[in-house]
Formats: C-alpha cells, sequence, structure tokens
C-alpha cells in the first residue's frame, strides 16, 4: 500500500496517466490597484459594546492549516467581511504512523460549529460567540477521529481510525450515536486496509456523507490510483444510497481498442447542491493507440447525478489547460474556477460560459452564499468578494496563506 498524507484532489499516476488534477497552485500575486480600490478593511477586534449578531450565512474559518502549531482557531466570517465570532482550540496530536492529516477539525449543523479541542472533546461555537462542552469521545486519546453533527444538533456520526507501520492492518470504525449522551449507538461500518481510511464529511438532511479517501486498486491493465469520493449512507442501515465522483473500480486495460479510461478527481468544498468534480477520459482508437484526452467539469448532486458544465480536451495528458480548482456554488449554478490560462478567477455557468474575470487572488476557499466567496489576498488578508462587481472587502487575519474554509454555516455539510 502507498503510504502517504493523503489530500482532497489525488493524483491519479498510474495507466491512466492522469495529471490534471495535480495543476500546481497559481503564484501569489498582489492585488491589482483597481482591486484595491474597490476594498475596504474590515476590524478582526470585535466591538467592546454589545451589538445584534450580524445574520448569516457565515464562512467557517480554521487557522493553521499545516498544523504546525499546538492550537488553532475557528472563525466565522459574514458576507460584510466581519468576524462575528471566534475561539482558538488545542490542535489534536499525532497518534503514531499517523498519515491523514486532512481530517477534518470542524462540523456545521444548522445553528453552530462543532470543533473538536485536542483528542477526545468536541466544542461548539455559535455566532453569538457562545462556547459549550458539547460531547467526549475518549477513544480519540487513541485513535485518529473524524465526526460530523446532523443539522438539528440530535445525532453525531464518528469514525475511529488506527493506522499501523503497515498500512494493510489499517482499522476504521464509523458508527452514529446520540450527541447529548452517547445513547442510540449504530454502527455504520468496521473496515480494514485501504478501506478504513474512512470518515463523516457531513449530513445531506437526515443522509450521511463520508469521505473516502484515495486508495490503490486494480482496475484494468497494470492497475490506476482511485481518488479521493464521497458516499450518501444512509444511517440507519450504513448502506450507501449512492456515490459521488468515484473513479470506477473496473475498466478497460489501458490499450484496448476503441474505450476510454475514466479517472474522477473531487473539487472544491461539498456543498447543499453538490460538489464540483473533475472527470478525464483518455480515448483509444481501433487499434488501441491514444488519441487523446479529454476532460469534462461536472456537478454531482447527492443523488449521484452527474451535470456536465463544460468539456475541452487537455494538452495530451499535460494537465489542464482552461480551469482547474472549481468549487461549486450553494445553489448549483455555477462554478467558480482557477483560469489555466492566467490563473484568474474564471466564473463557469452550468450552461458552459467561462467568465475570466482577469482578478488574481491567492486562492479561492469557497463560496458563502450564491453571490459571495471568500478569498485569500496576501498573508495578511482575507476577502469577501462579490464576483459579479468584483467589489472585494477585506479583513485582516494573520497568516492568511495559511487558514482552510470549513463549510458555511447554515446551509452546507
Amino acid at each position: 500500500m502507498l503510504r502517504r498524507a493523503i489530500t482532497t484532489a489525488s493524483c491519479l499516476v498510474a495507466a491512466c496517466t492522469v495529471l490534471s488534477a495535480c495543476s500546481p497552485s497559481p503564484a501569489s500575486t498582489p492585488t491589482t490597484a483597481a482591486h484595491a480600490a474597490a476594498s475596504t478593511r474590515a476590524a478582526h477586534t470585535p466591538s467592546a459594546t454589545a451589538a445584534p449578531v450580524p445574520p448569516g450565512p457565515f464562512a467557517v474559518v480554521v487557522t493553521n492549516d499545516g498544523r504546525t502549531r499546538t492550537t488553532y482557531e475557528v472563525m466565522l466570517i459574514n458576507d460584510e467581511a466581519q468576524i462575528v465570532a471566534h475561539v482558538t482550540a488545542a490542535l489534536p496530536a499525532l497518534q503514531p504512523n499517523q498519515t491523514l492529516r486532512n481530517l477534518p477539525l470542524v462540523s456545521v449543523s444548522d445553528t453552530k460549529v462543532f470543533y473538536l479541542n485536542s483528542n477526545t472533546a468536541i466544542n461548539s461555537l455559535s455566532p453569538a460567540g457562545t462556547t459549550a462542552t458539547a460531547t467526549q469521545i475518549t477513544d480519540g486519546a487513541s485513535k485518529e477521529i473524524g465526526f460530523a453533527v446532523d443539522p438539528a444538533n440530535q445525532m453525531i456520526a464518528i469514525s475511529e481510525i488506527s493506522e499501523e507501520s503497515d498500512g494493510t492492518n489499517d482499522t476504521g470504525e464509523g458508527y452514529i450515536q446520540d450527541l447529548s449522551n452517547g445513547a442510540n449507538k449504530v454502527s455504520l461500518w468496521d473496515n480494514d486496509g485501504s478501506y478504513a481510511l474512512r470518515w463523516p464529511a457531513g449530513w445531506d438532511g437526515t443522509s450521511l456523507i463520508d469521505y473516502i479517501s484515495g486508495m490503490e486498486e486494480q482496475c484494468g491493465g497494470p492497475g490506476c490510483g482511485v481518488s479521493p469520493s464521497y458516499h450518501v449512507v444512509d444511517p440507519a442501515t450504513g448502506d450507501a444510497s449512492a456515490t459521488v465522483c468515484q473513479t470506477p473500480s473496473s475498466q478497460p486495460s489501458y490499450g484496448t481498442p476503441n474505450t476510454t479510461c475514466t479517472s474522477a478527481n473531487l473539487d472544491g468544498l461539498p456543498t447543499a447542491a453538490g460538489t464540483a468534480c473533475d472527470v478525464t477520459l483518455d480515448s483509444f482508437d481501433p487499434n488501441g493507440r491514444y488519441t487523446g484526452e479529454t476532460e469534462s467539469i461536472v456537478a454531482v448532486d447527492w443523488t449521484g447525478t452527474s451535470t456536465t458544465f463544460t468539456q475541452f480536451p487537455t494538452n495530451e495528458g499535460y494537465g489542464n489547460t482552461e480551469l482547474y480548482n472549481c468549487f461549486l456554488s450553494p445553489d448549483g449554478s455555477r462554478m467558480a474556477c482557477t483560469a489555466g490560462s492566467n490563473h484568474a478567477l474564471a466564473l463557469l455557468s452550468s450552461g458552459g460560459t467561462i467568465t475570466n474575470t482577469g482578478h488574481v487572488y491567492n486562492s479561492i476557499l469557497g463560496w458563502i452564499d450564491a453571490t459571495h466567496l471568500l478569498v485569500e489576498v496576501d498573508s495578511g488578508d482575507l476577502g469577501v468578494l462579490d464576483p459579479d462587481t468584483g467589489v472585494l472587502t477585506s479583513v485582516a487575519v494573520a497568516q492568511a496563506n495559511e487558514v482552510s474554509m470549513a463549510a458555511t454555516l447554515p446551509g452546507s455539510l
């Protein structure tokens, strides 16, 4: 088994020769003067006088993304670039043999953010800034923990993962129980090997969405890597009703005449509408000779239904020359992507229209709602962007280049 720190967009480098999902992130580029003129700065420090809590939705932001320090901060940022609530928590200590560094630290319900404080405590943060202890997971002292609280704050799905020096001996258990007291426990999965690296990603109504980490499987010919994907799970039985953006595990051998080799890679964050997915097809002629690569940017909802936004040929296996790093909007109507030509923000409509805005940001972090994006402006600032007008409102965040957006509150996984 290949031992590595898994990321949310694994590179498929075997028989399928898929490199498009590994397009490099754009270099840090200063904002333009016109951009700066449209920007305002929002103070990080909350007002000393009590004020009504601004309405959501909120971007849920996690600092110390590289997990290089002992603490991290959870922030709620609204569409006016105000930090309405924040809390500092203890980062969980790594377990022996742990390679997973992308286990989520937070989960959202309809009203609160839940965050892991050290290895065993799960606390909550409200938009009013109130914190409380939600539950304890005692096994977190010796196992890697993933969790997701349901929209109504009633149930919690938990995964407990033990990684070993020999990855074939990894184990992972998934279950749900009552959030308040741990009662009514229902086992969902009990896996080993590669399939042990699985954890809750959130809830779509009453359905649990779990994240399946990248695996290595045979899929015809010499084999190809299976990228991360989601499963939609019945919390009463553990049965999967749909798979989302999953590379087929059974495919023709590489070079089979008149066939295609398919690979799929997750893009961006999961939303209420589903997720963006990058699908690549390598085609072969009647003699089995490679004839080219076609890439599709698709949206996949939580029934597993795919909608193609755009399709284009790529540069003979050398990567995506048009769009990469796409984020599906919460209403499913469009995506925010990075243009391959100039690394600027590009808007992709469900009808296939691509609008290159010409504005370059260090990174796109995610949609706050259907009309506002959170972006990294520079190492000391995030920004709330109206992508239709280009108006950017900045908010000062220390080490902004080390933050990630985990979700929105409410309205996403």
